[in-house]
């Protein structure tokens, strides 16, 4: 099992989901994407042997509420990323392990419906990993958009992306035991002829590219659907639990402004609108930051130009686009601000 502590530094109180990191060496073993020797380097022989006890149906519920250093995964991540093929990622979501369920995905498999369940994975997503940033928006029609992505700036490379887009939807199946019948894709990559064909098929429905935002949207009604193992006692008692586990989850203030102006760079581009948001006051904010040695101001455009240089690379050149993209009030402000990147950068 794994131990409390590695080389990375403690397991306790921070981090991600200790089963996120066995679950995720198991599969890259198992895809012969990392070998044993690599995943002991990386992660420490622990994770290794718990990962091949999860692949043998062992007992891994002492995973269950344990942390692990968030750069555990993401070095894990990177490193599969070297060899990994177009399509890996697309192949790793489609497969779930019914054994590698932290506290979340036991409190979603008791929840009443898939609208529940979406409801509880976005607000609660830190149980598992806080850099996966999801949340459900509704259009003119009343349509559910089911909206996904990773912080600019936090490293994640487009195998982790592909997986948890292709995850949500073999996810969404295994808990109603029914196909996920969906409406439209969209998402922030380009079009890849090698790829295109697979994730068309996999999710049958049209497929959009270069949108805002990566998106799910589900047919009418789909998240009505009632789940296999829907039971409103348990889901209670899990939910107890998971609160007690993320009021110990301790958060850098950096990293939650980094999450926030990736959910809606226009609206909390205000430092009022980010200390409502957060429960603290603008006061406190300002001191937090300053504790660190940095400021709101500097936090808001070091990430937007890591935003912006993001949507260069994914073929964005419509100034109005991206001037709302990066949360400009007008276009003329956005153009003051990329003269001083281009002369700074």
């Amino acid at each position: 099992m794994v131990a409390k502590a590695d080389k990375n530094g403690s397991a306790d109180g921070t981090g991600v989901s200790a089963i996120a990191v066995v679950d995720l060496a198991r599969q890259l073993w198992q895809r012969q994407l990392l070998t044993p020797g690599q995943i002991g380097d990386l992660c420490g022989k622990a994770v290794f042997a718990a990962a091949q006890q999860l692949q043998q149906g062992g007992d891994v519920s002492g995973l269950l509420s344990r942390r692990l250093p968030r750069s555990l995964l993401l070095t894990l991540w990177q490193q599969a990323a070297l060899t990994a093929e177009p399509l890996t990622g697309w192949q790793m979501g489609a497969q779930i392990h019914q054994n590698a369920r932290g506290i979340l995905a036991h409190w979603l498999c008791h929840c009443a419906n898939l609208h529940q369940a979406v409801d509880v994975f976005c607000r609660h997503v830190a149980l598992m990993n806080r850099d996966e940033l999801w949340r459900v928006t509704t259009d003119n029609d009343g349509l559910p958009h089911i909206l996904f992505s990773y912080p600019v700036a936090a490293g994640y490379p487009q195998l982790a992306e592909d997986r948890s887009l292709a995850g949500f939807k073999s996810w969404a199946e295994y808990l109603s035991g029914e196909p996920l019948k969906l409406q439209r894709v969209c998402l922030q990559r380009r079009r890849c002829a090698t790829t295109a064909a697979y994730i068309q098929h996999y999710f049958d429905c049209p497929v959009d590219y270069q949108a805002d935002h990566n998106r799910i949207i589900p047919e009418p009604g789909e998240l009505q659907k009632p789940l296999l193992q829907a039971n409103a006692y348990l889901a209670g008692l899990l939910q107890q639990q998971a609160g007690q586990q993320l009021a110990a989850l301790s958060e850098d203030i950096v990293q939650r402004l980094a999450l926030l102006f990736s959910r809606s760079a226009k609206q909390f581009s205000h430092a009022d609108c980010v200390a409502a948001e957060l429960g603290i006051s603008r006061t406190t904010l300002y001191r937090q930051l300053k504790q660190q040695n940095t400021s709101f101001s500097a936090q808001l455009e070091q990430w937007r130009y890591h935003r912006y240089q993001q949507l260069l690379e994914q073929g964005y050149d419509d100034p109005l686009t991206v001037c709302e993209l990066l949360g400009y009030a007008d276009v003329s402000s956005f153009y003051k601000v990329r003269r001083r990147w281009l002369q700074n950068y």
